[in-house]
């Protein structure tokens, strides 16, 4: 459980808990789930007035983390059969892109923002 009370406190507990046969690759997912929760919590802050306490982000990537972490081996150990309760991302089927997107506006500050990501059928952005 994250306890730090600042970024800093946060990220400096987070991987300490890394030790030396993890690898550099497992460290970049974790930052990838760090910055896509930062940012949920930044549109969060901003268009609905919730503030998340870093170590709460800090504790939602954990969680993203870990949860990938044991998707990526149990995608690796055979099975008869998987039933899945949340939605999962997907490859495209080929000669289709795929395009990702997340719509956050304040009505109030009349501000929005969109992202879109647009991907081949290998995962790789396209264009």
């Amino acid at each position: 459980m994250i306890l730090g009370s600042t970024v800093r406190e946060c990220w400096s507990e987070l991987i300490s808990s890394f030790d030396a046969s993890q690898k550099l690759s497992d460290l970049e997912v974790l930052m990838l789930f760090l910055l896509g929760n930062l940012w949920k919590s930044r549109n969060n802050f901003i268009f609905r007035d919730q503030f998340l306490p870093p170590h709460d982000i800090f504790a939602l990537t954990t969680h993203d983390w870990e949860e990938f972490l044991f998707n990526m081996v149990s995608s690796l150990t055979p099975q008869m059969e998987t039933h899945q309760n949340s939605p999962s991302w997907c490859y495209s089927p080929c000669d289709l892109i795929k395009v990702n997107f997340d719509i956050a506006f304040n009505v109030k500050k009349n501000f929005g923002v969109i992202v879109a990501l647009d991907q081949d059928d290998q995962g790789q952005p396209h264009g």
